[in-house]
């Protein structure tokens, strides 16, 4: 908590909706306007394979959930999510600027 800001908060760890929903609740209580997050692998659920199947597109839920719980405290930093093409990104819509 005493490190300055702006933080850059990467997620990449568990990928499920639990864990991933875990990190963004926890996160959101430290982070301040101009810092940022990153939810890694949304584009799991776009991959072929049991293992994916199984994660159940928790990263794309637990984001969604948070946006909508957190409404207008975030925006999503399209020009990093698109900066190679559109969400060509392991982390699809899921760069996010606190506001």
């Amino acid at each position: 908590a005493a490190w300055p800001h702006p933080w850059l908060v990467i997620q990449d760890s568990a990928h499920s909706f639990e864990s991933a929903s875990a990190v963004l609740g926890y996160f959101d209580k430290h982070l301040q306007p101009g810092d940022m997050f990153v939810l890694e692998d949304g584009v799991l659920a776009d991959l072929e394979g049991d293992v994916y199947r199984r994660l159940d597109d928790g990263p794309n839920r637990a984001l969604a959930e948070f946006l909508r719980r957190t409404e207008g405290r975030y925006v999503i930093e399209t020009e990093l999510c698109d900066f190679y093409g559109h969400n060509v990104t392991y982390a699809p819509n899921a760069w996010l600027r606190r506001i």
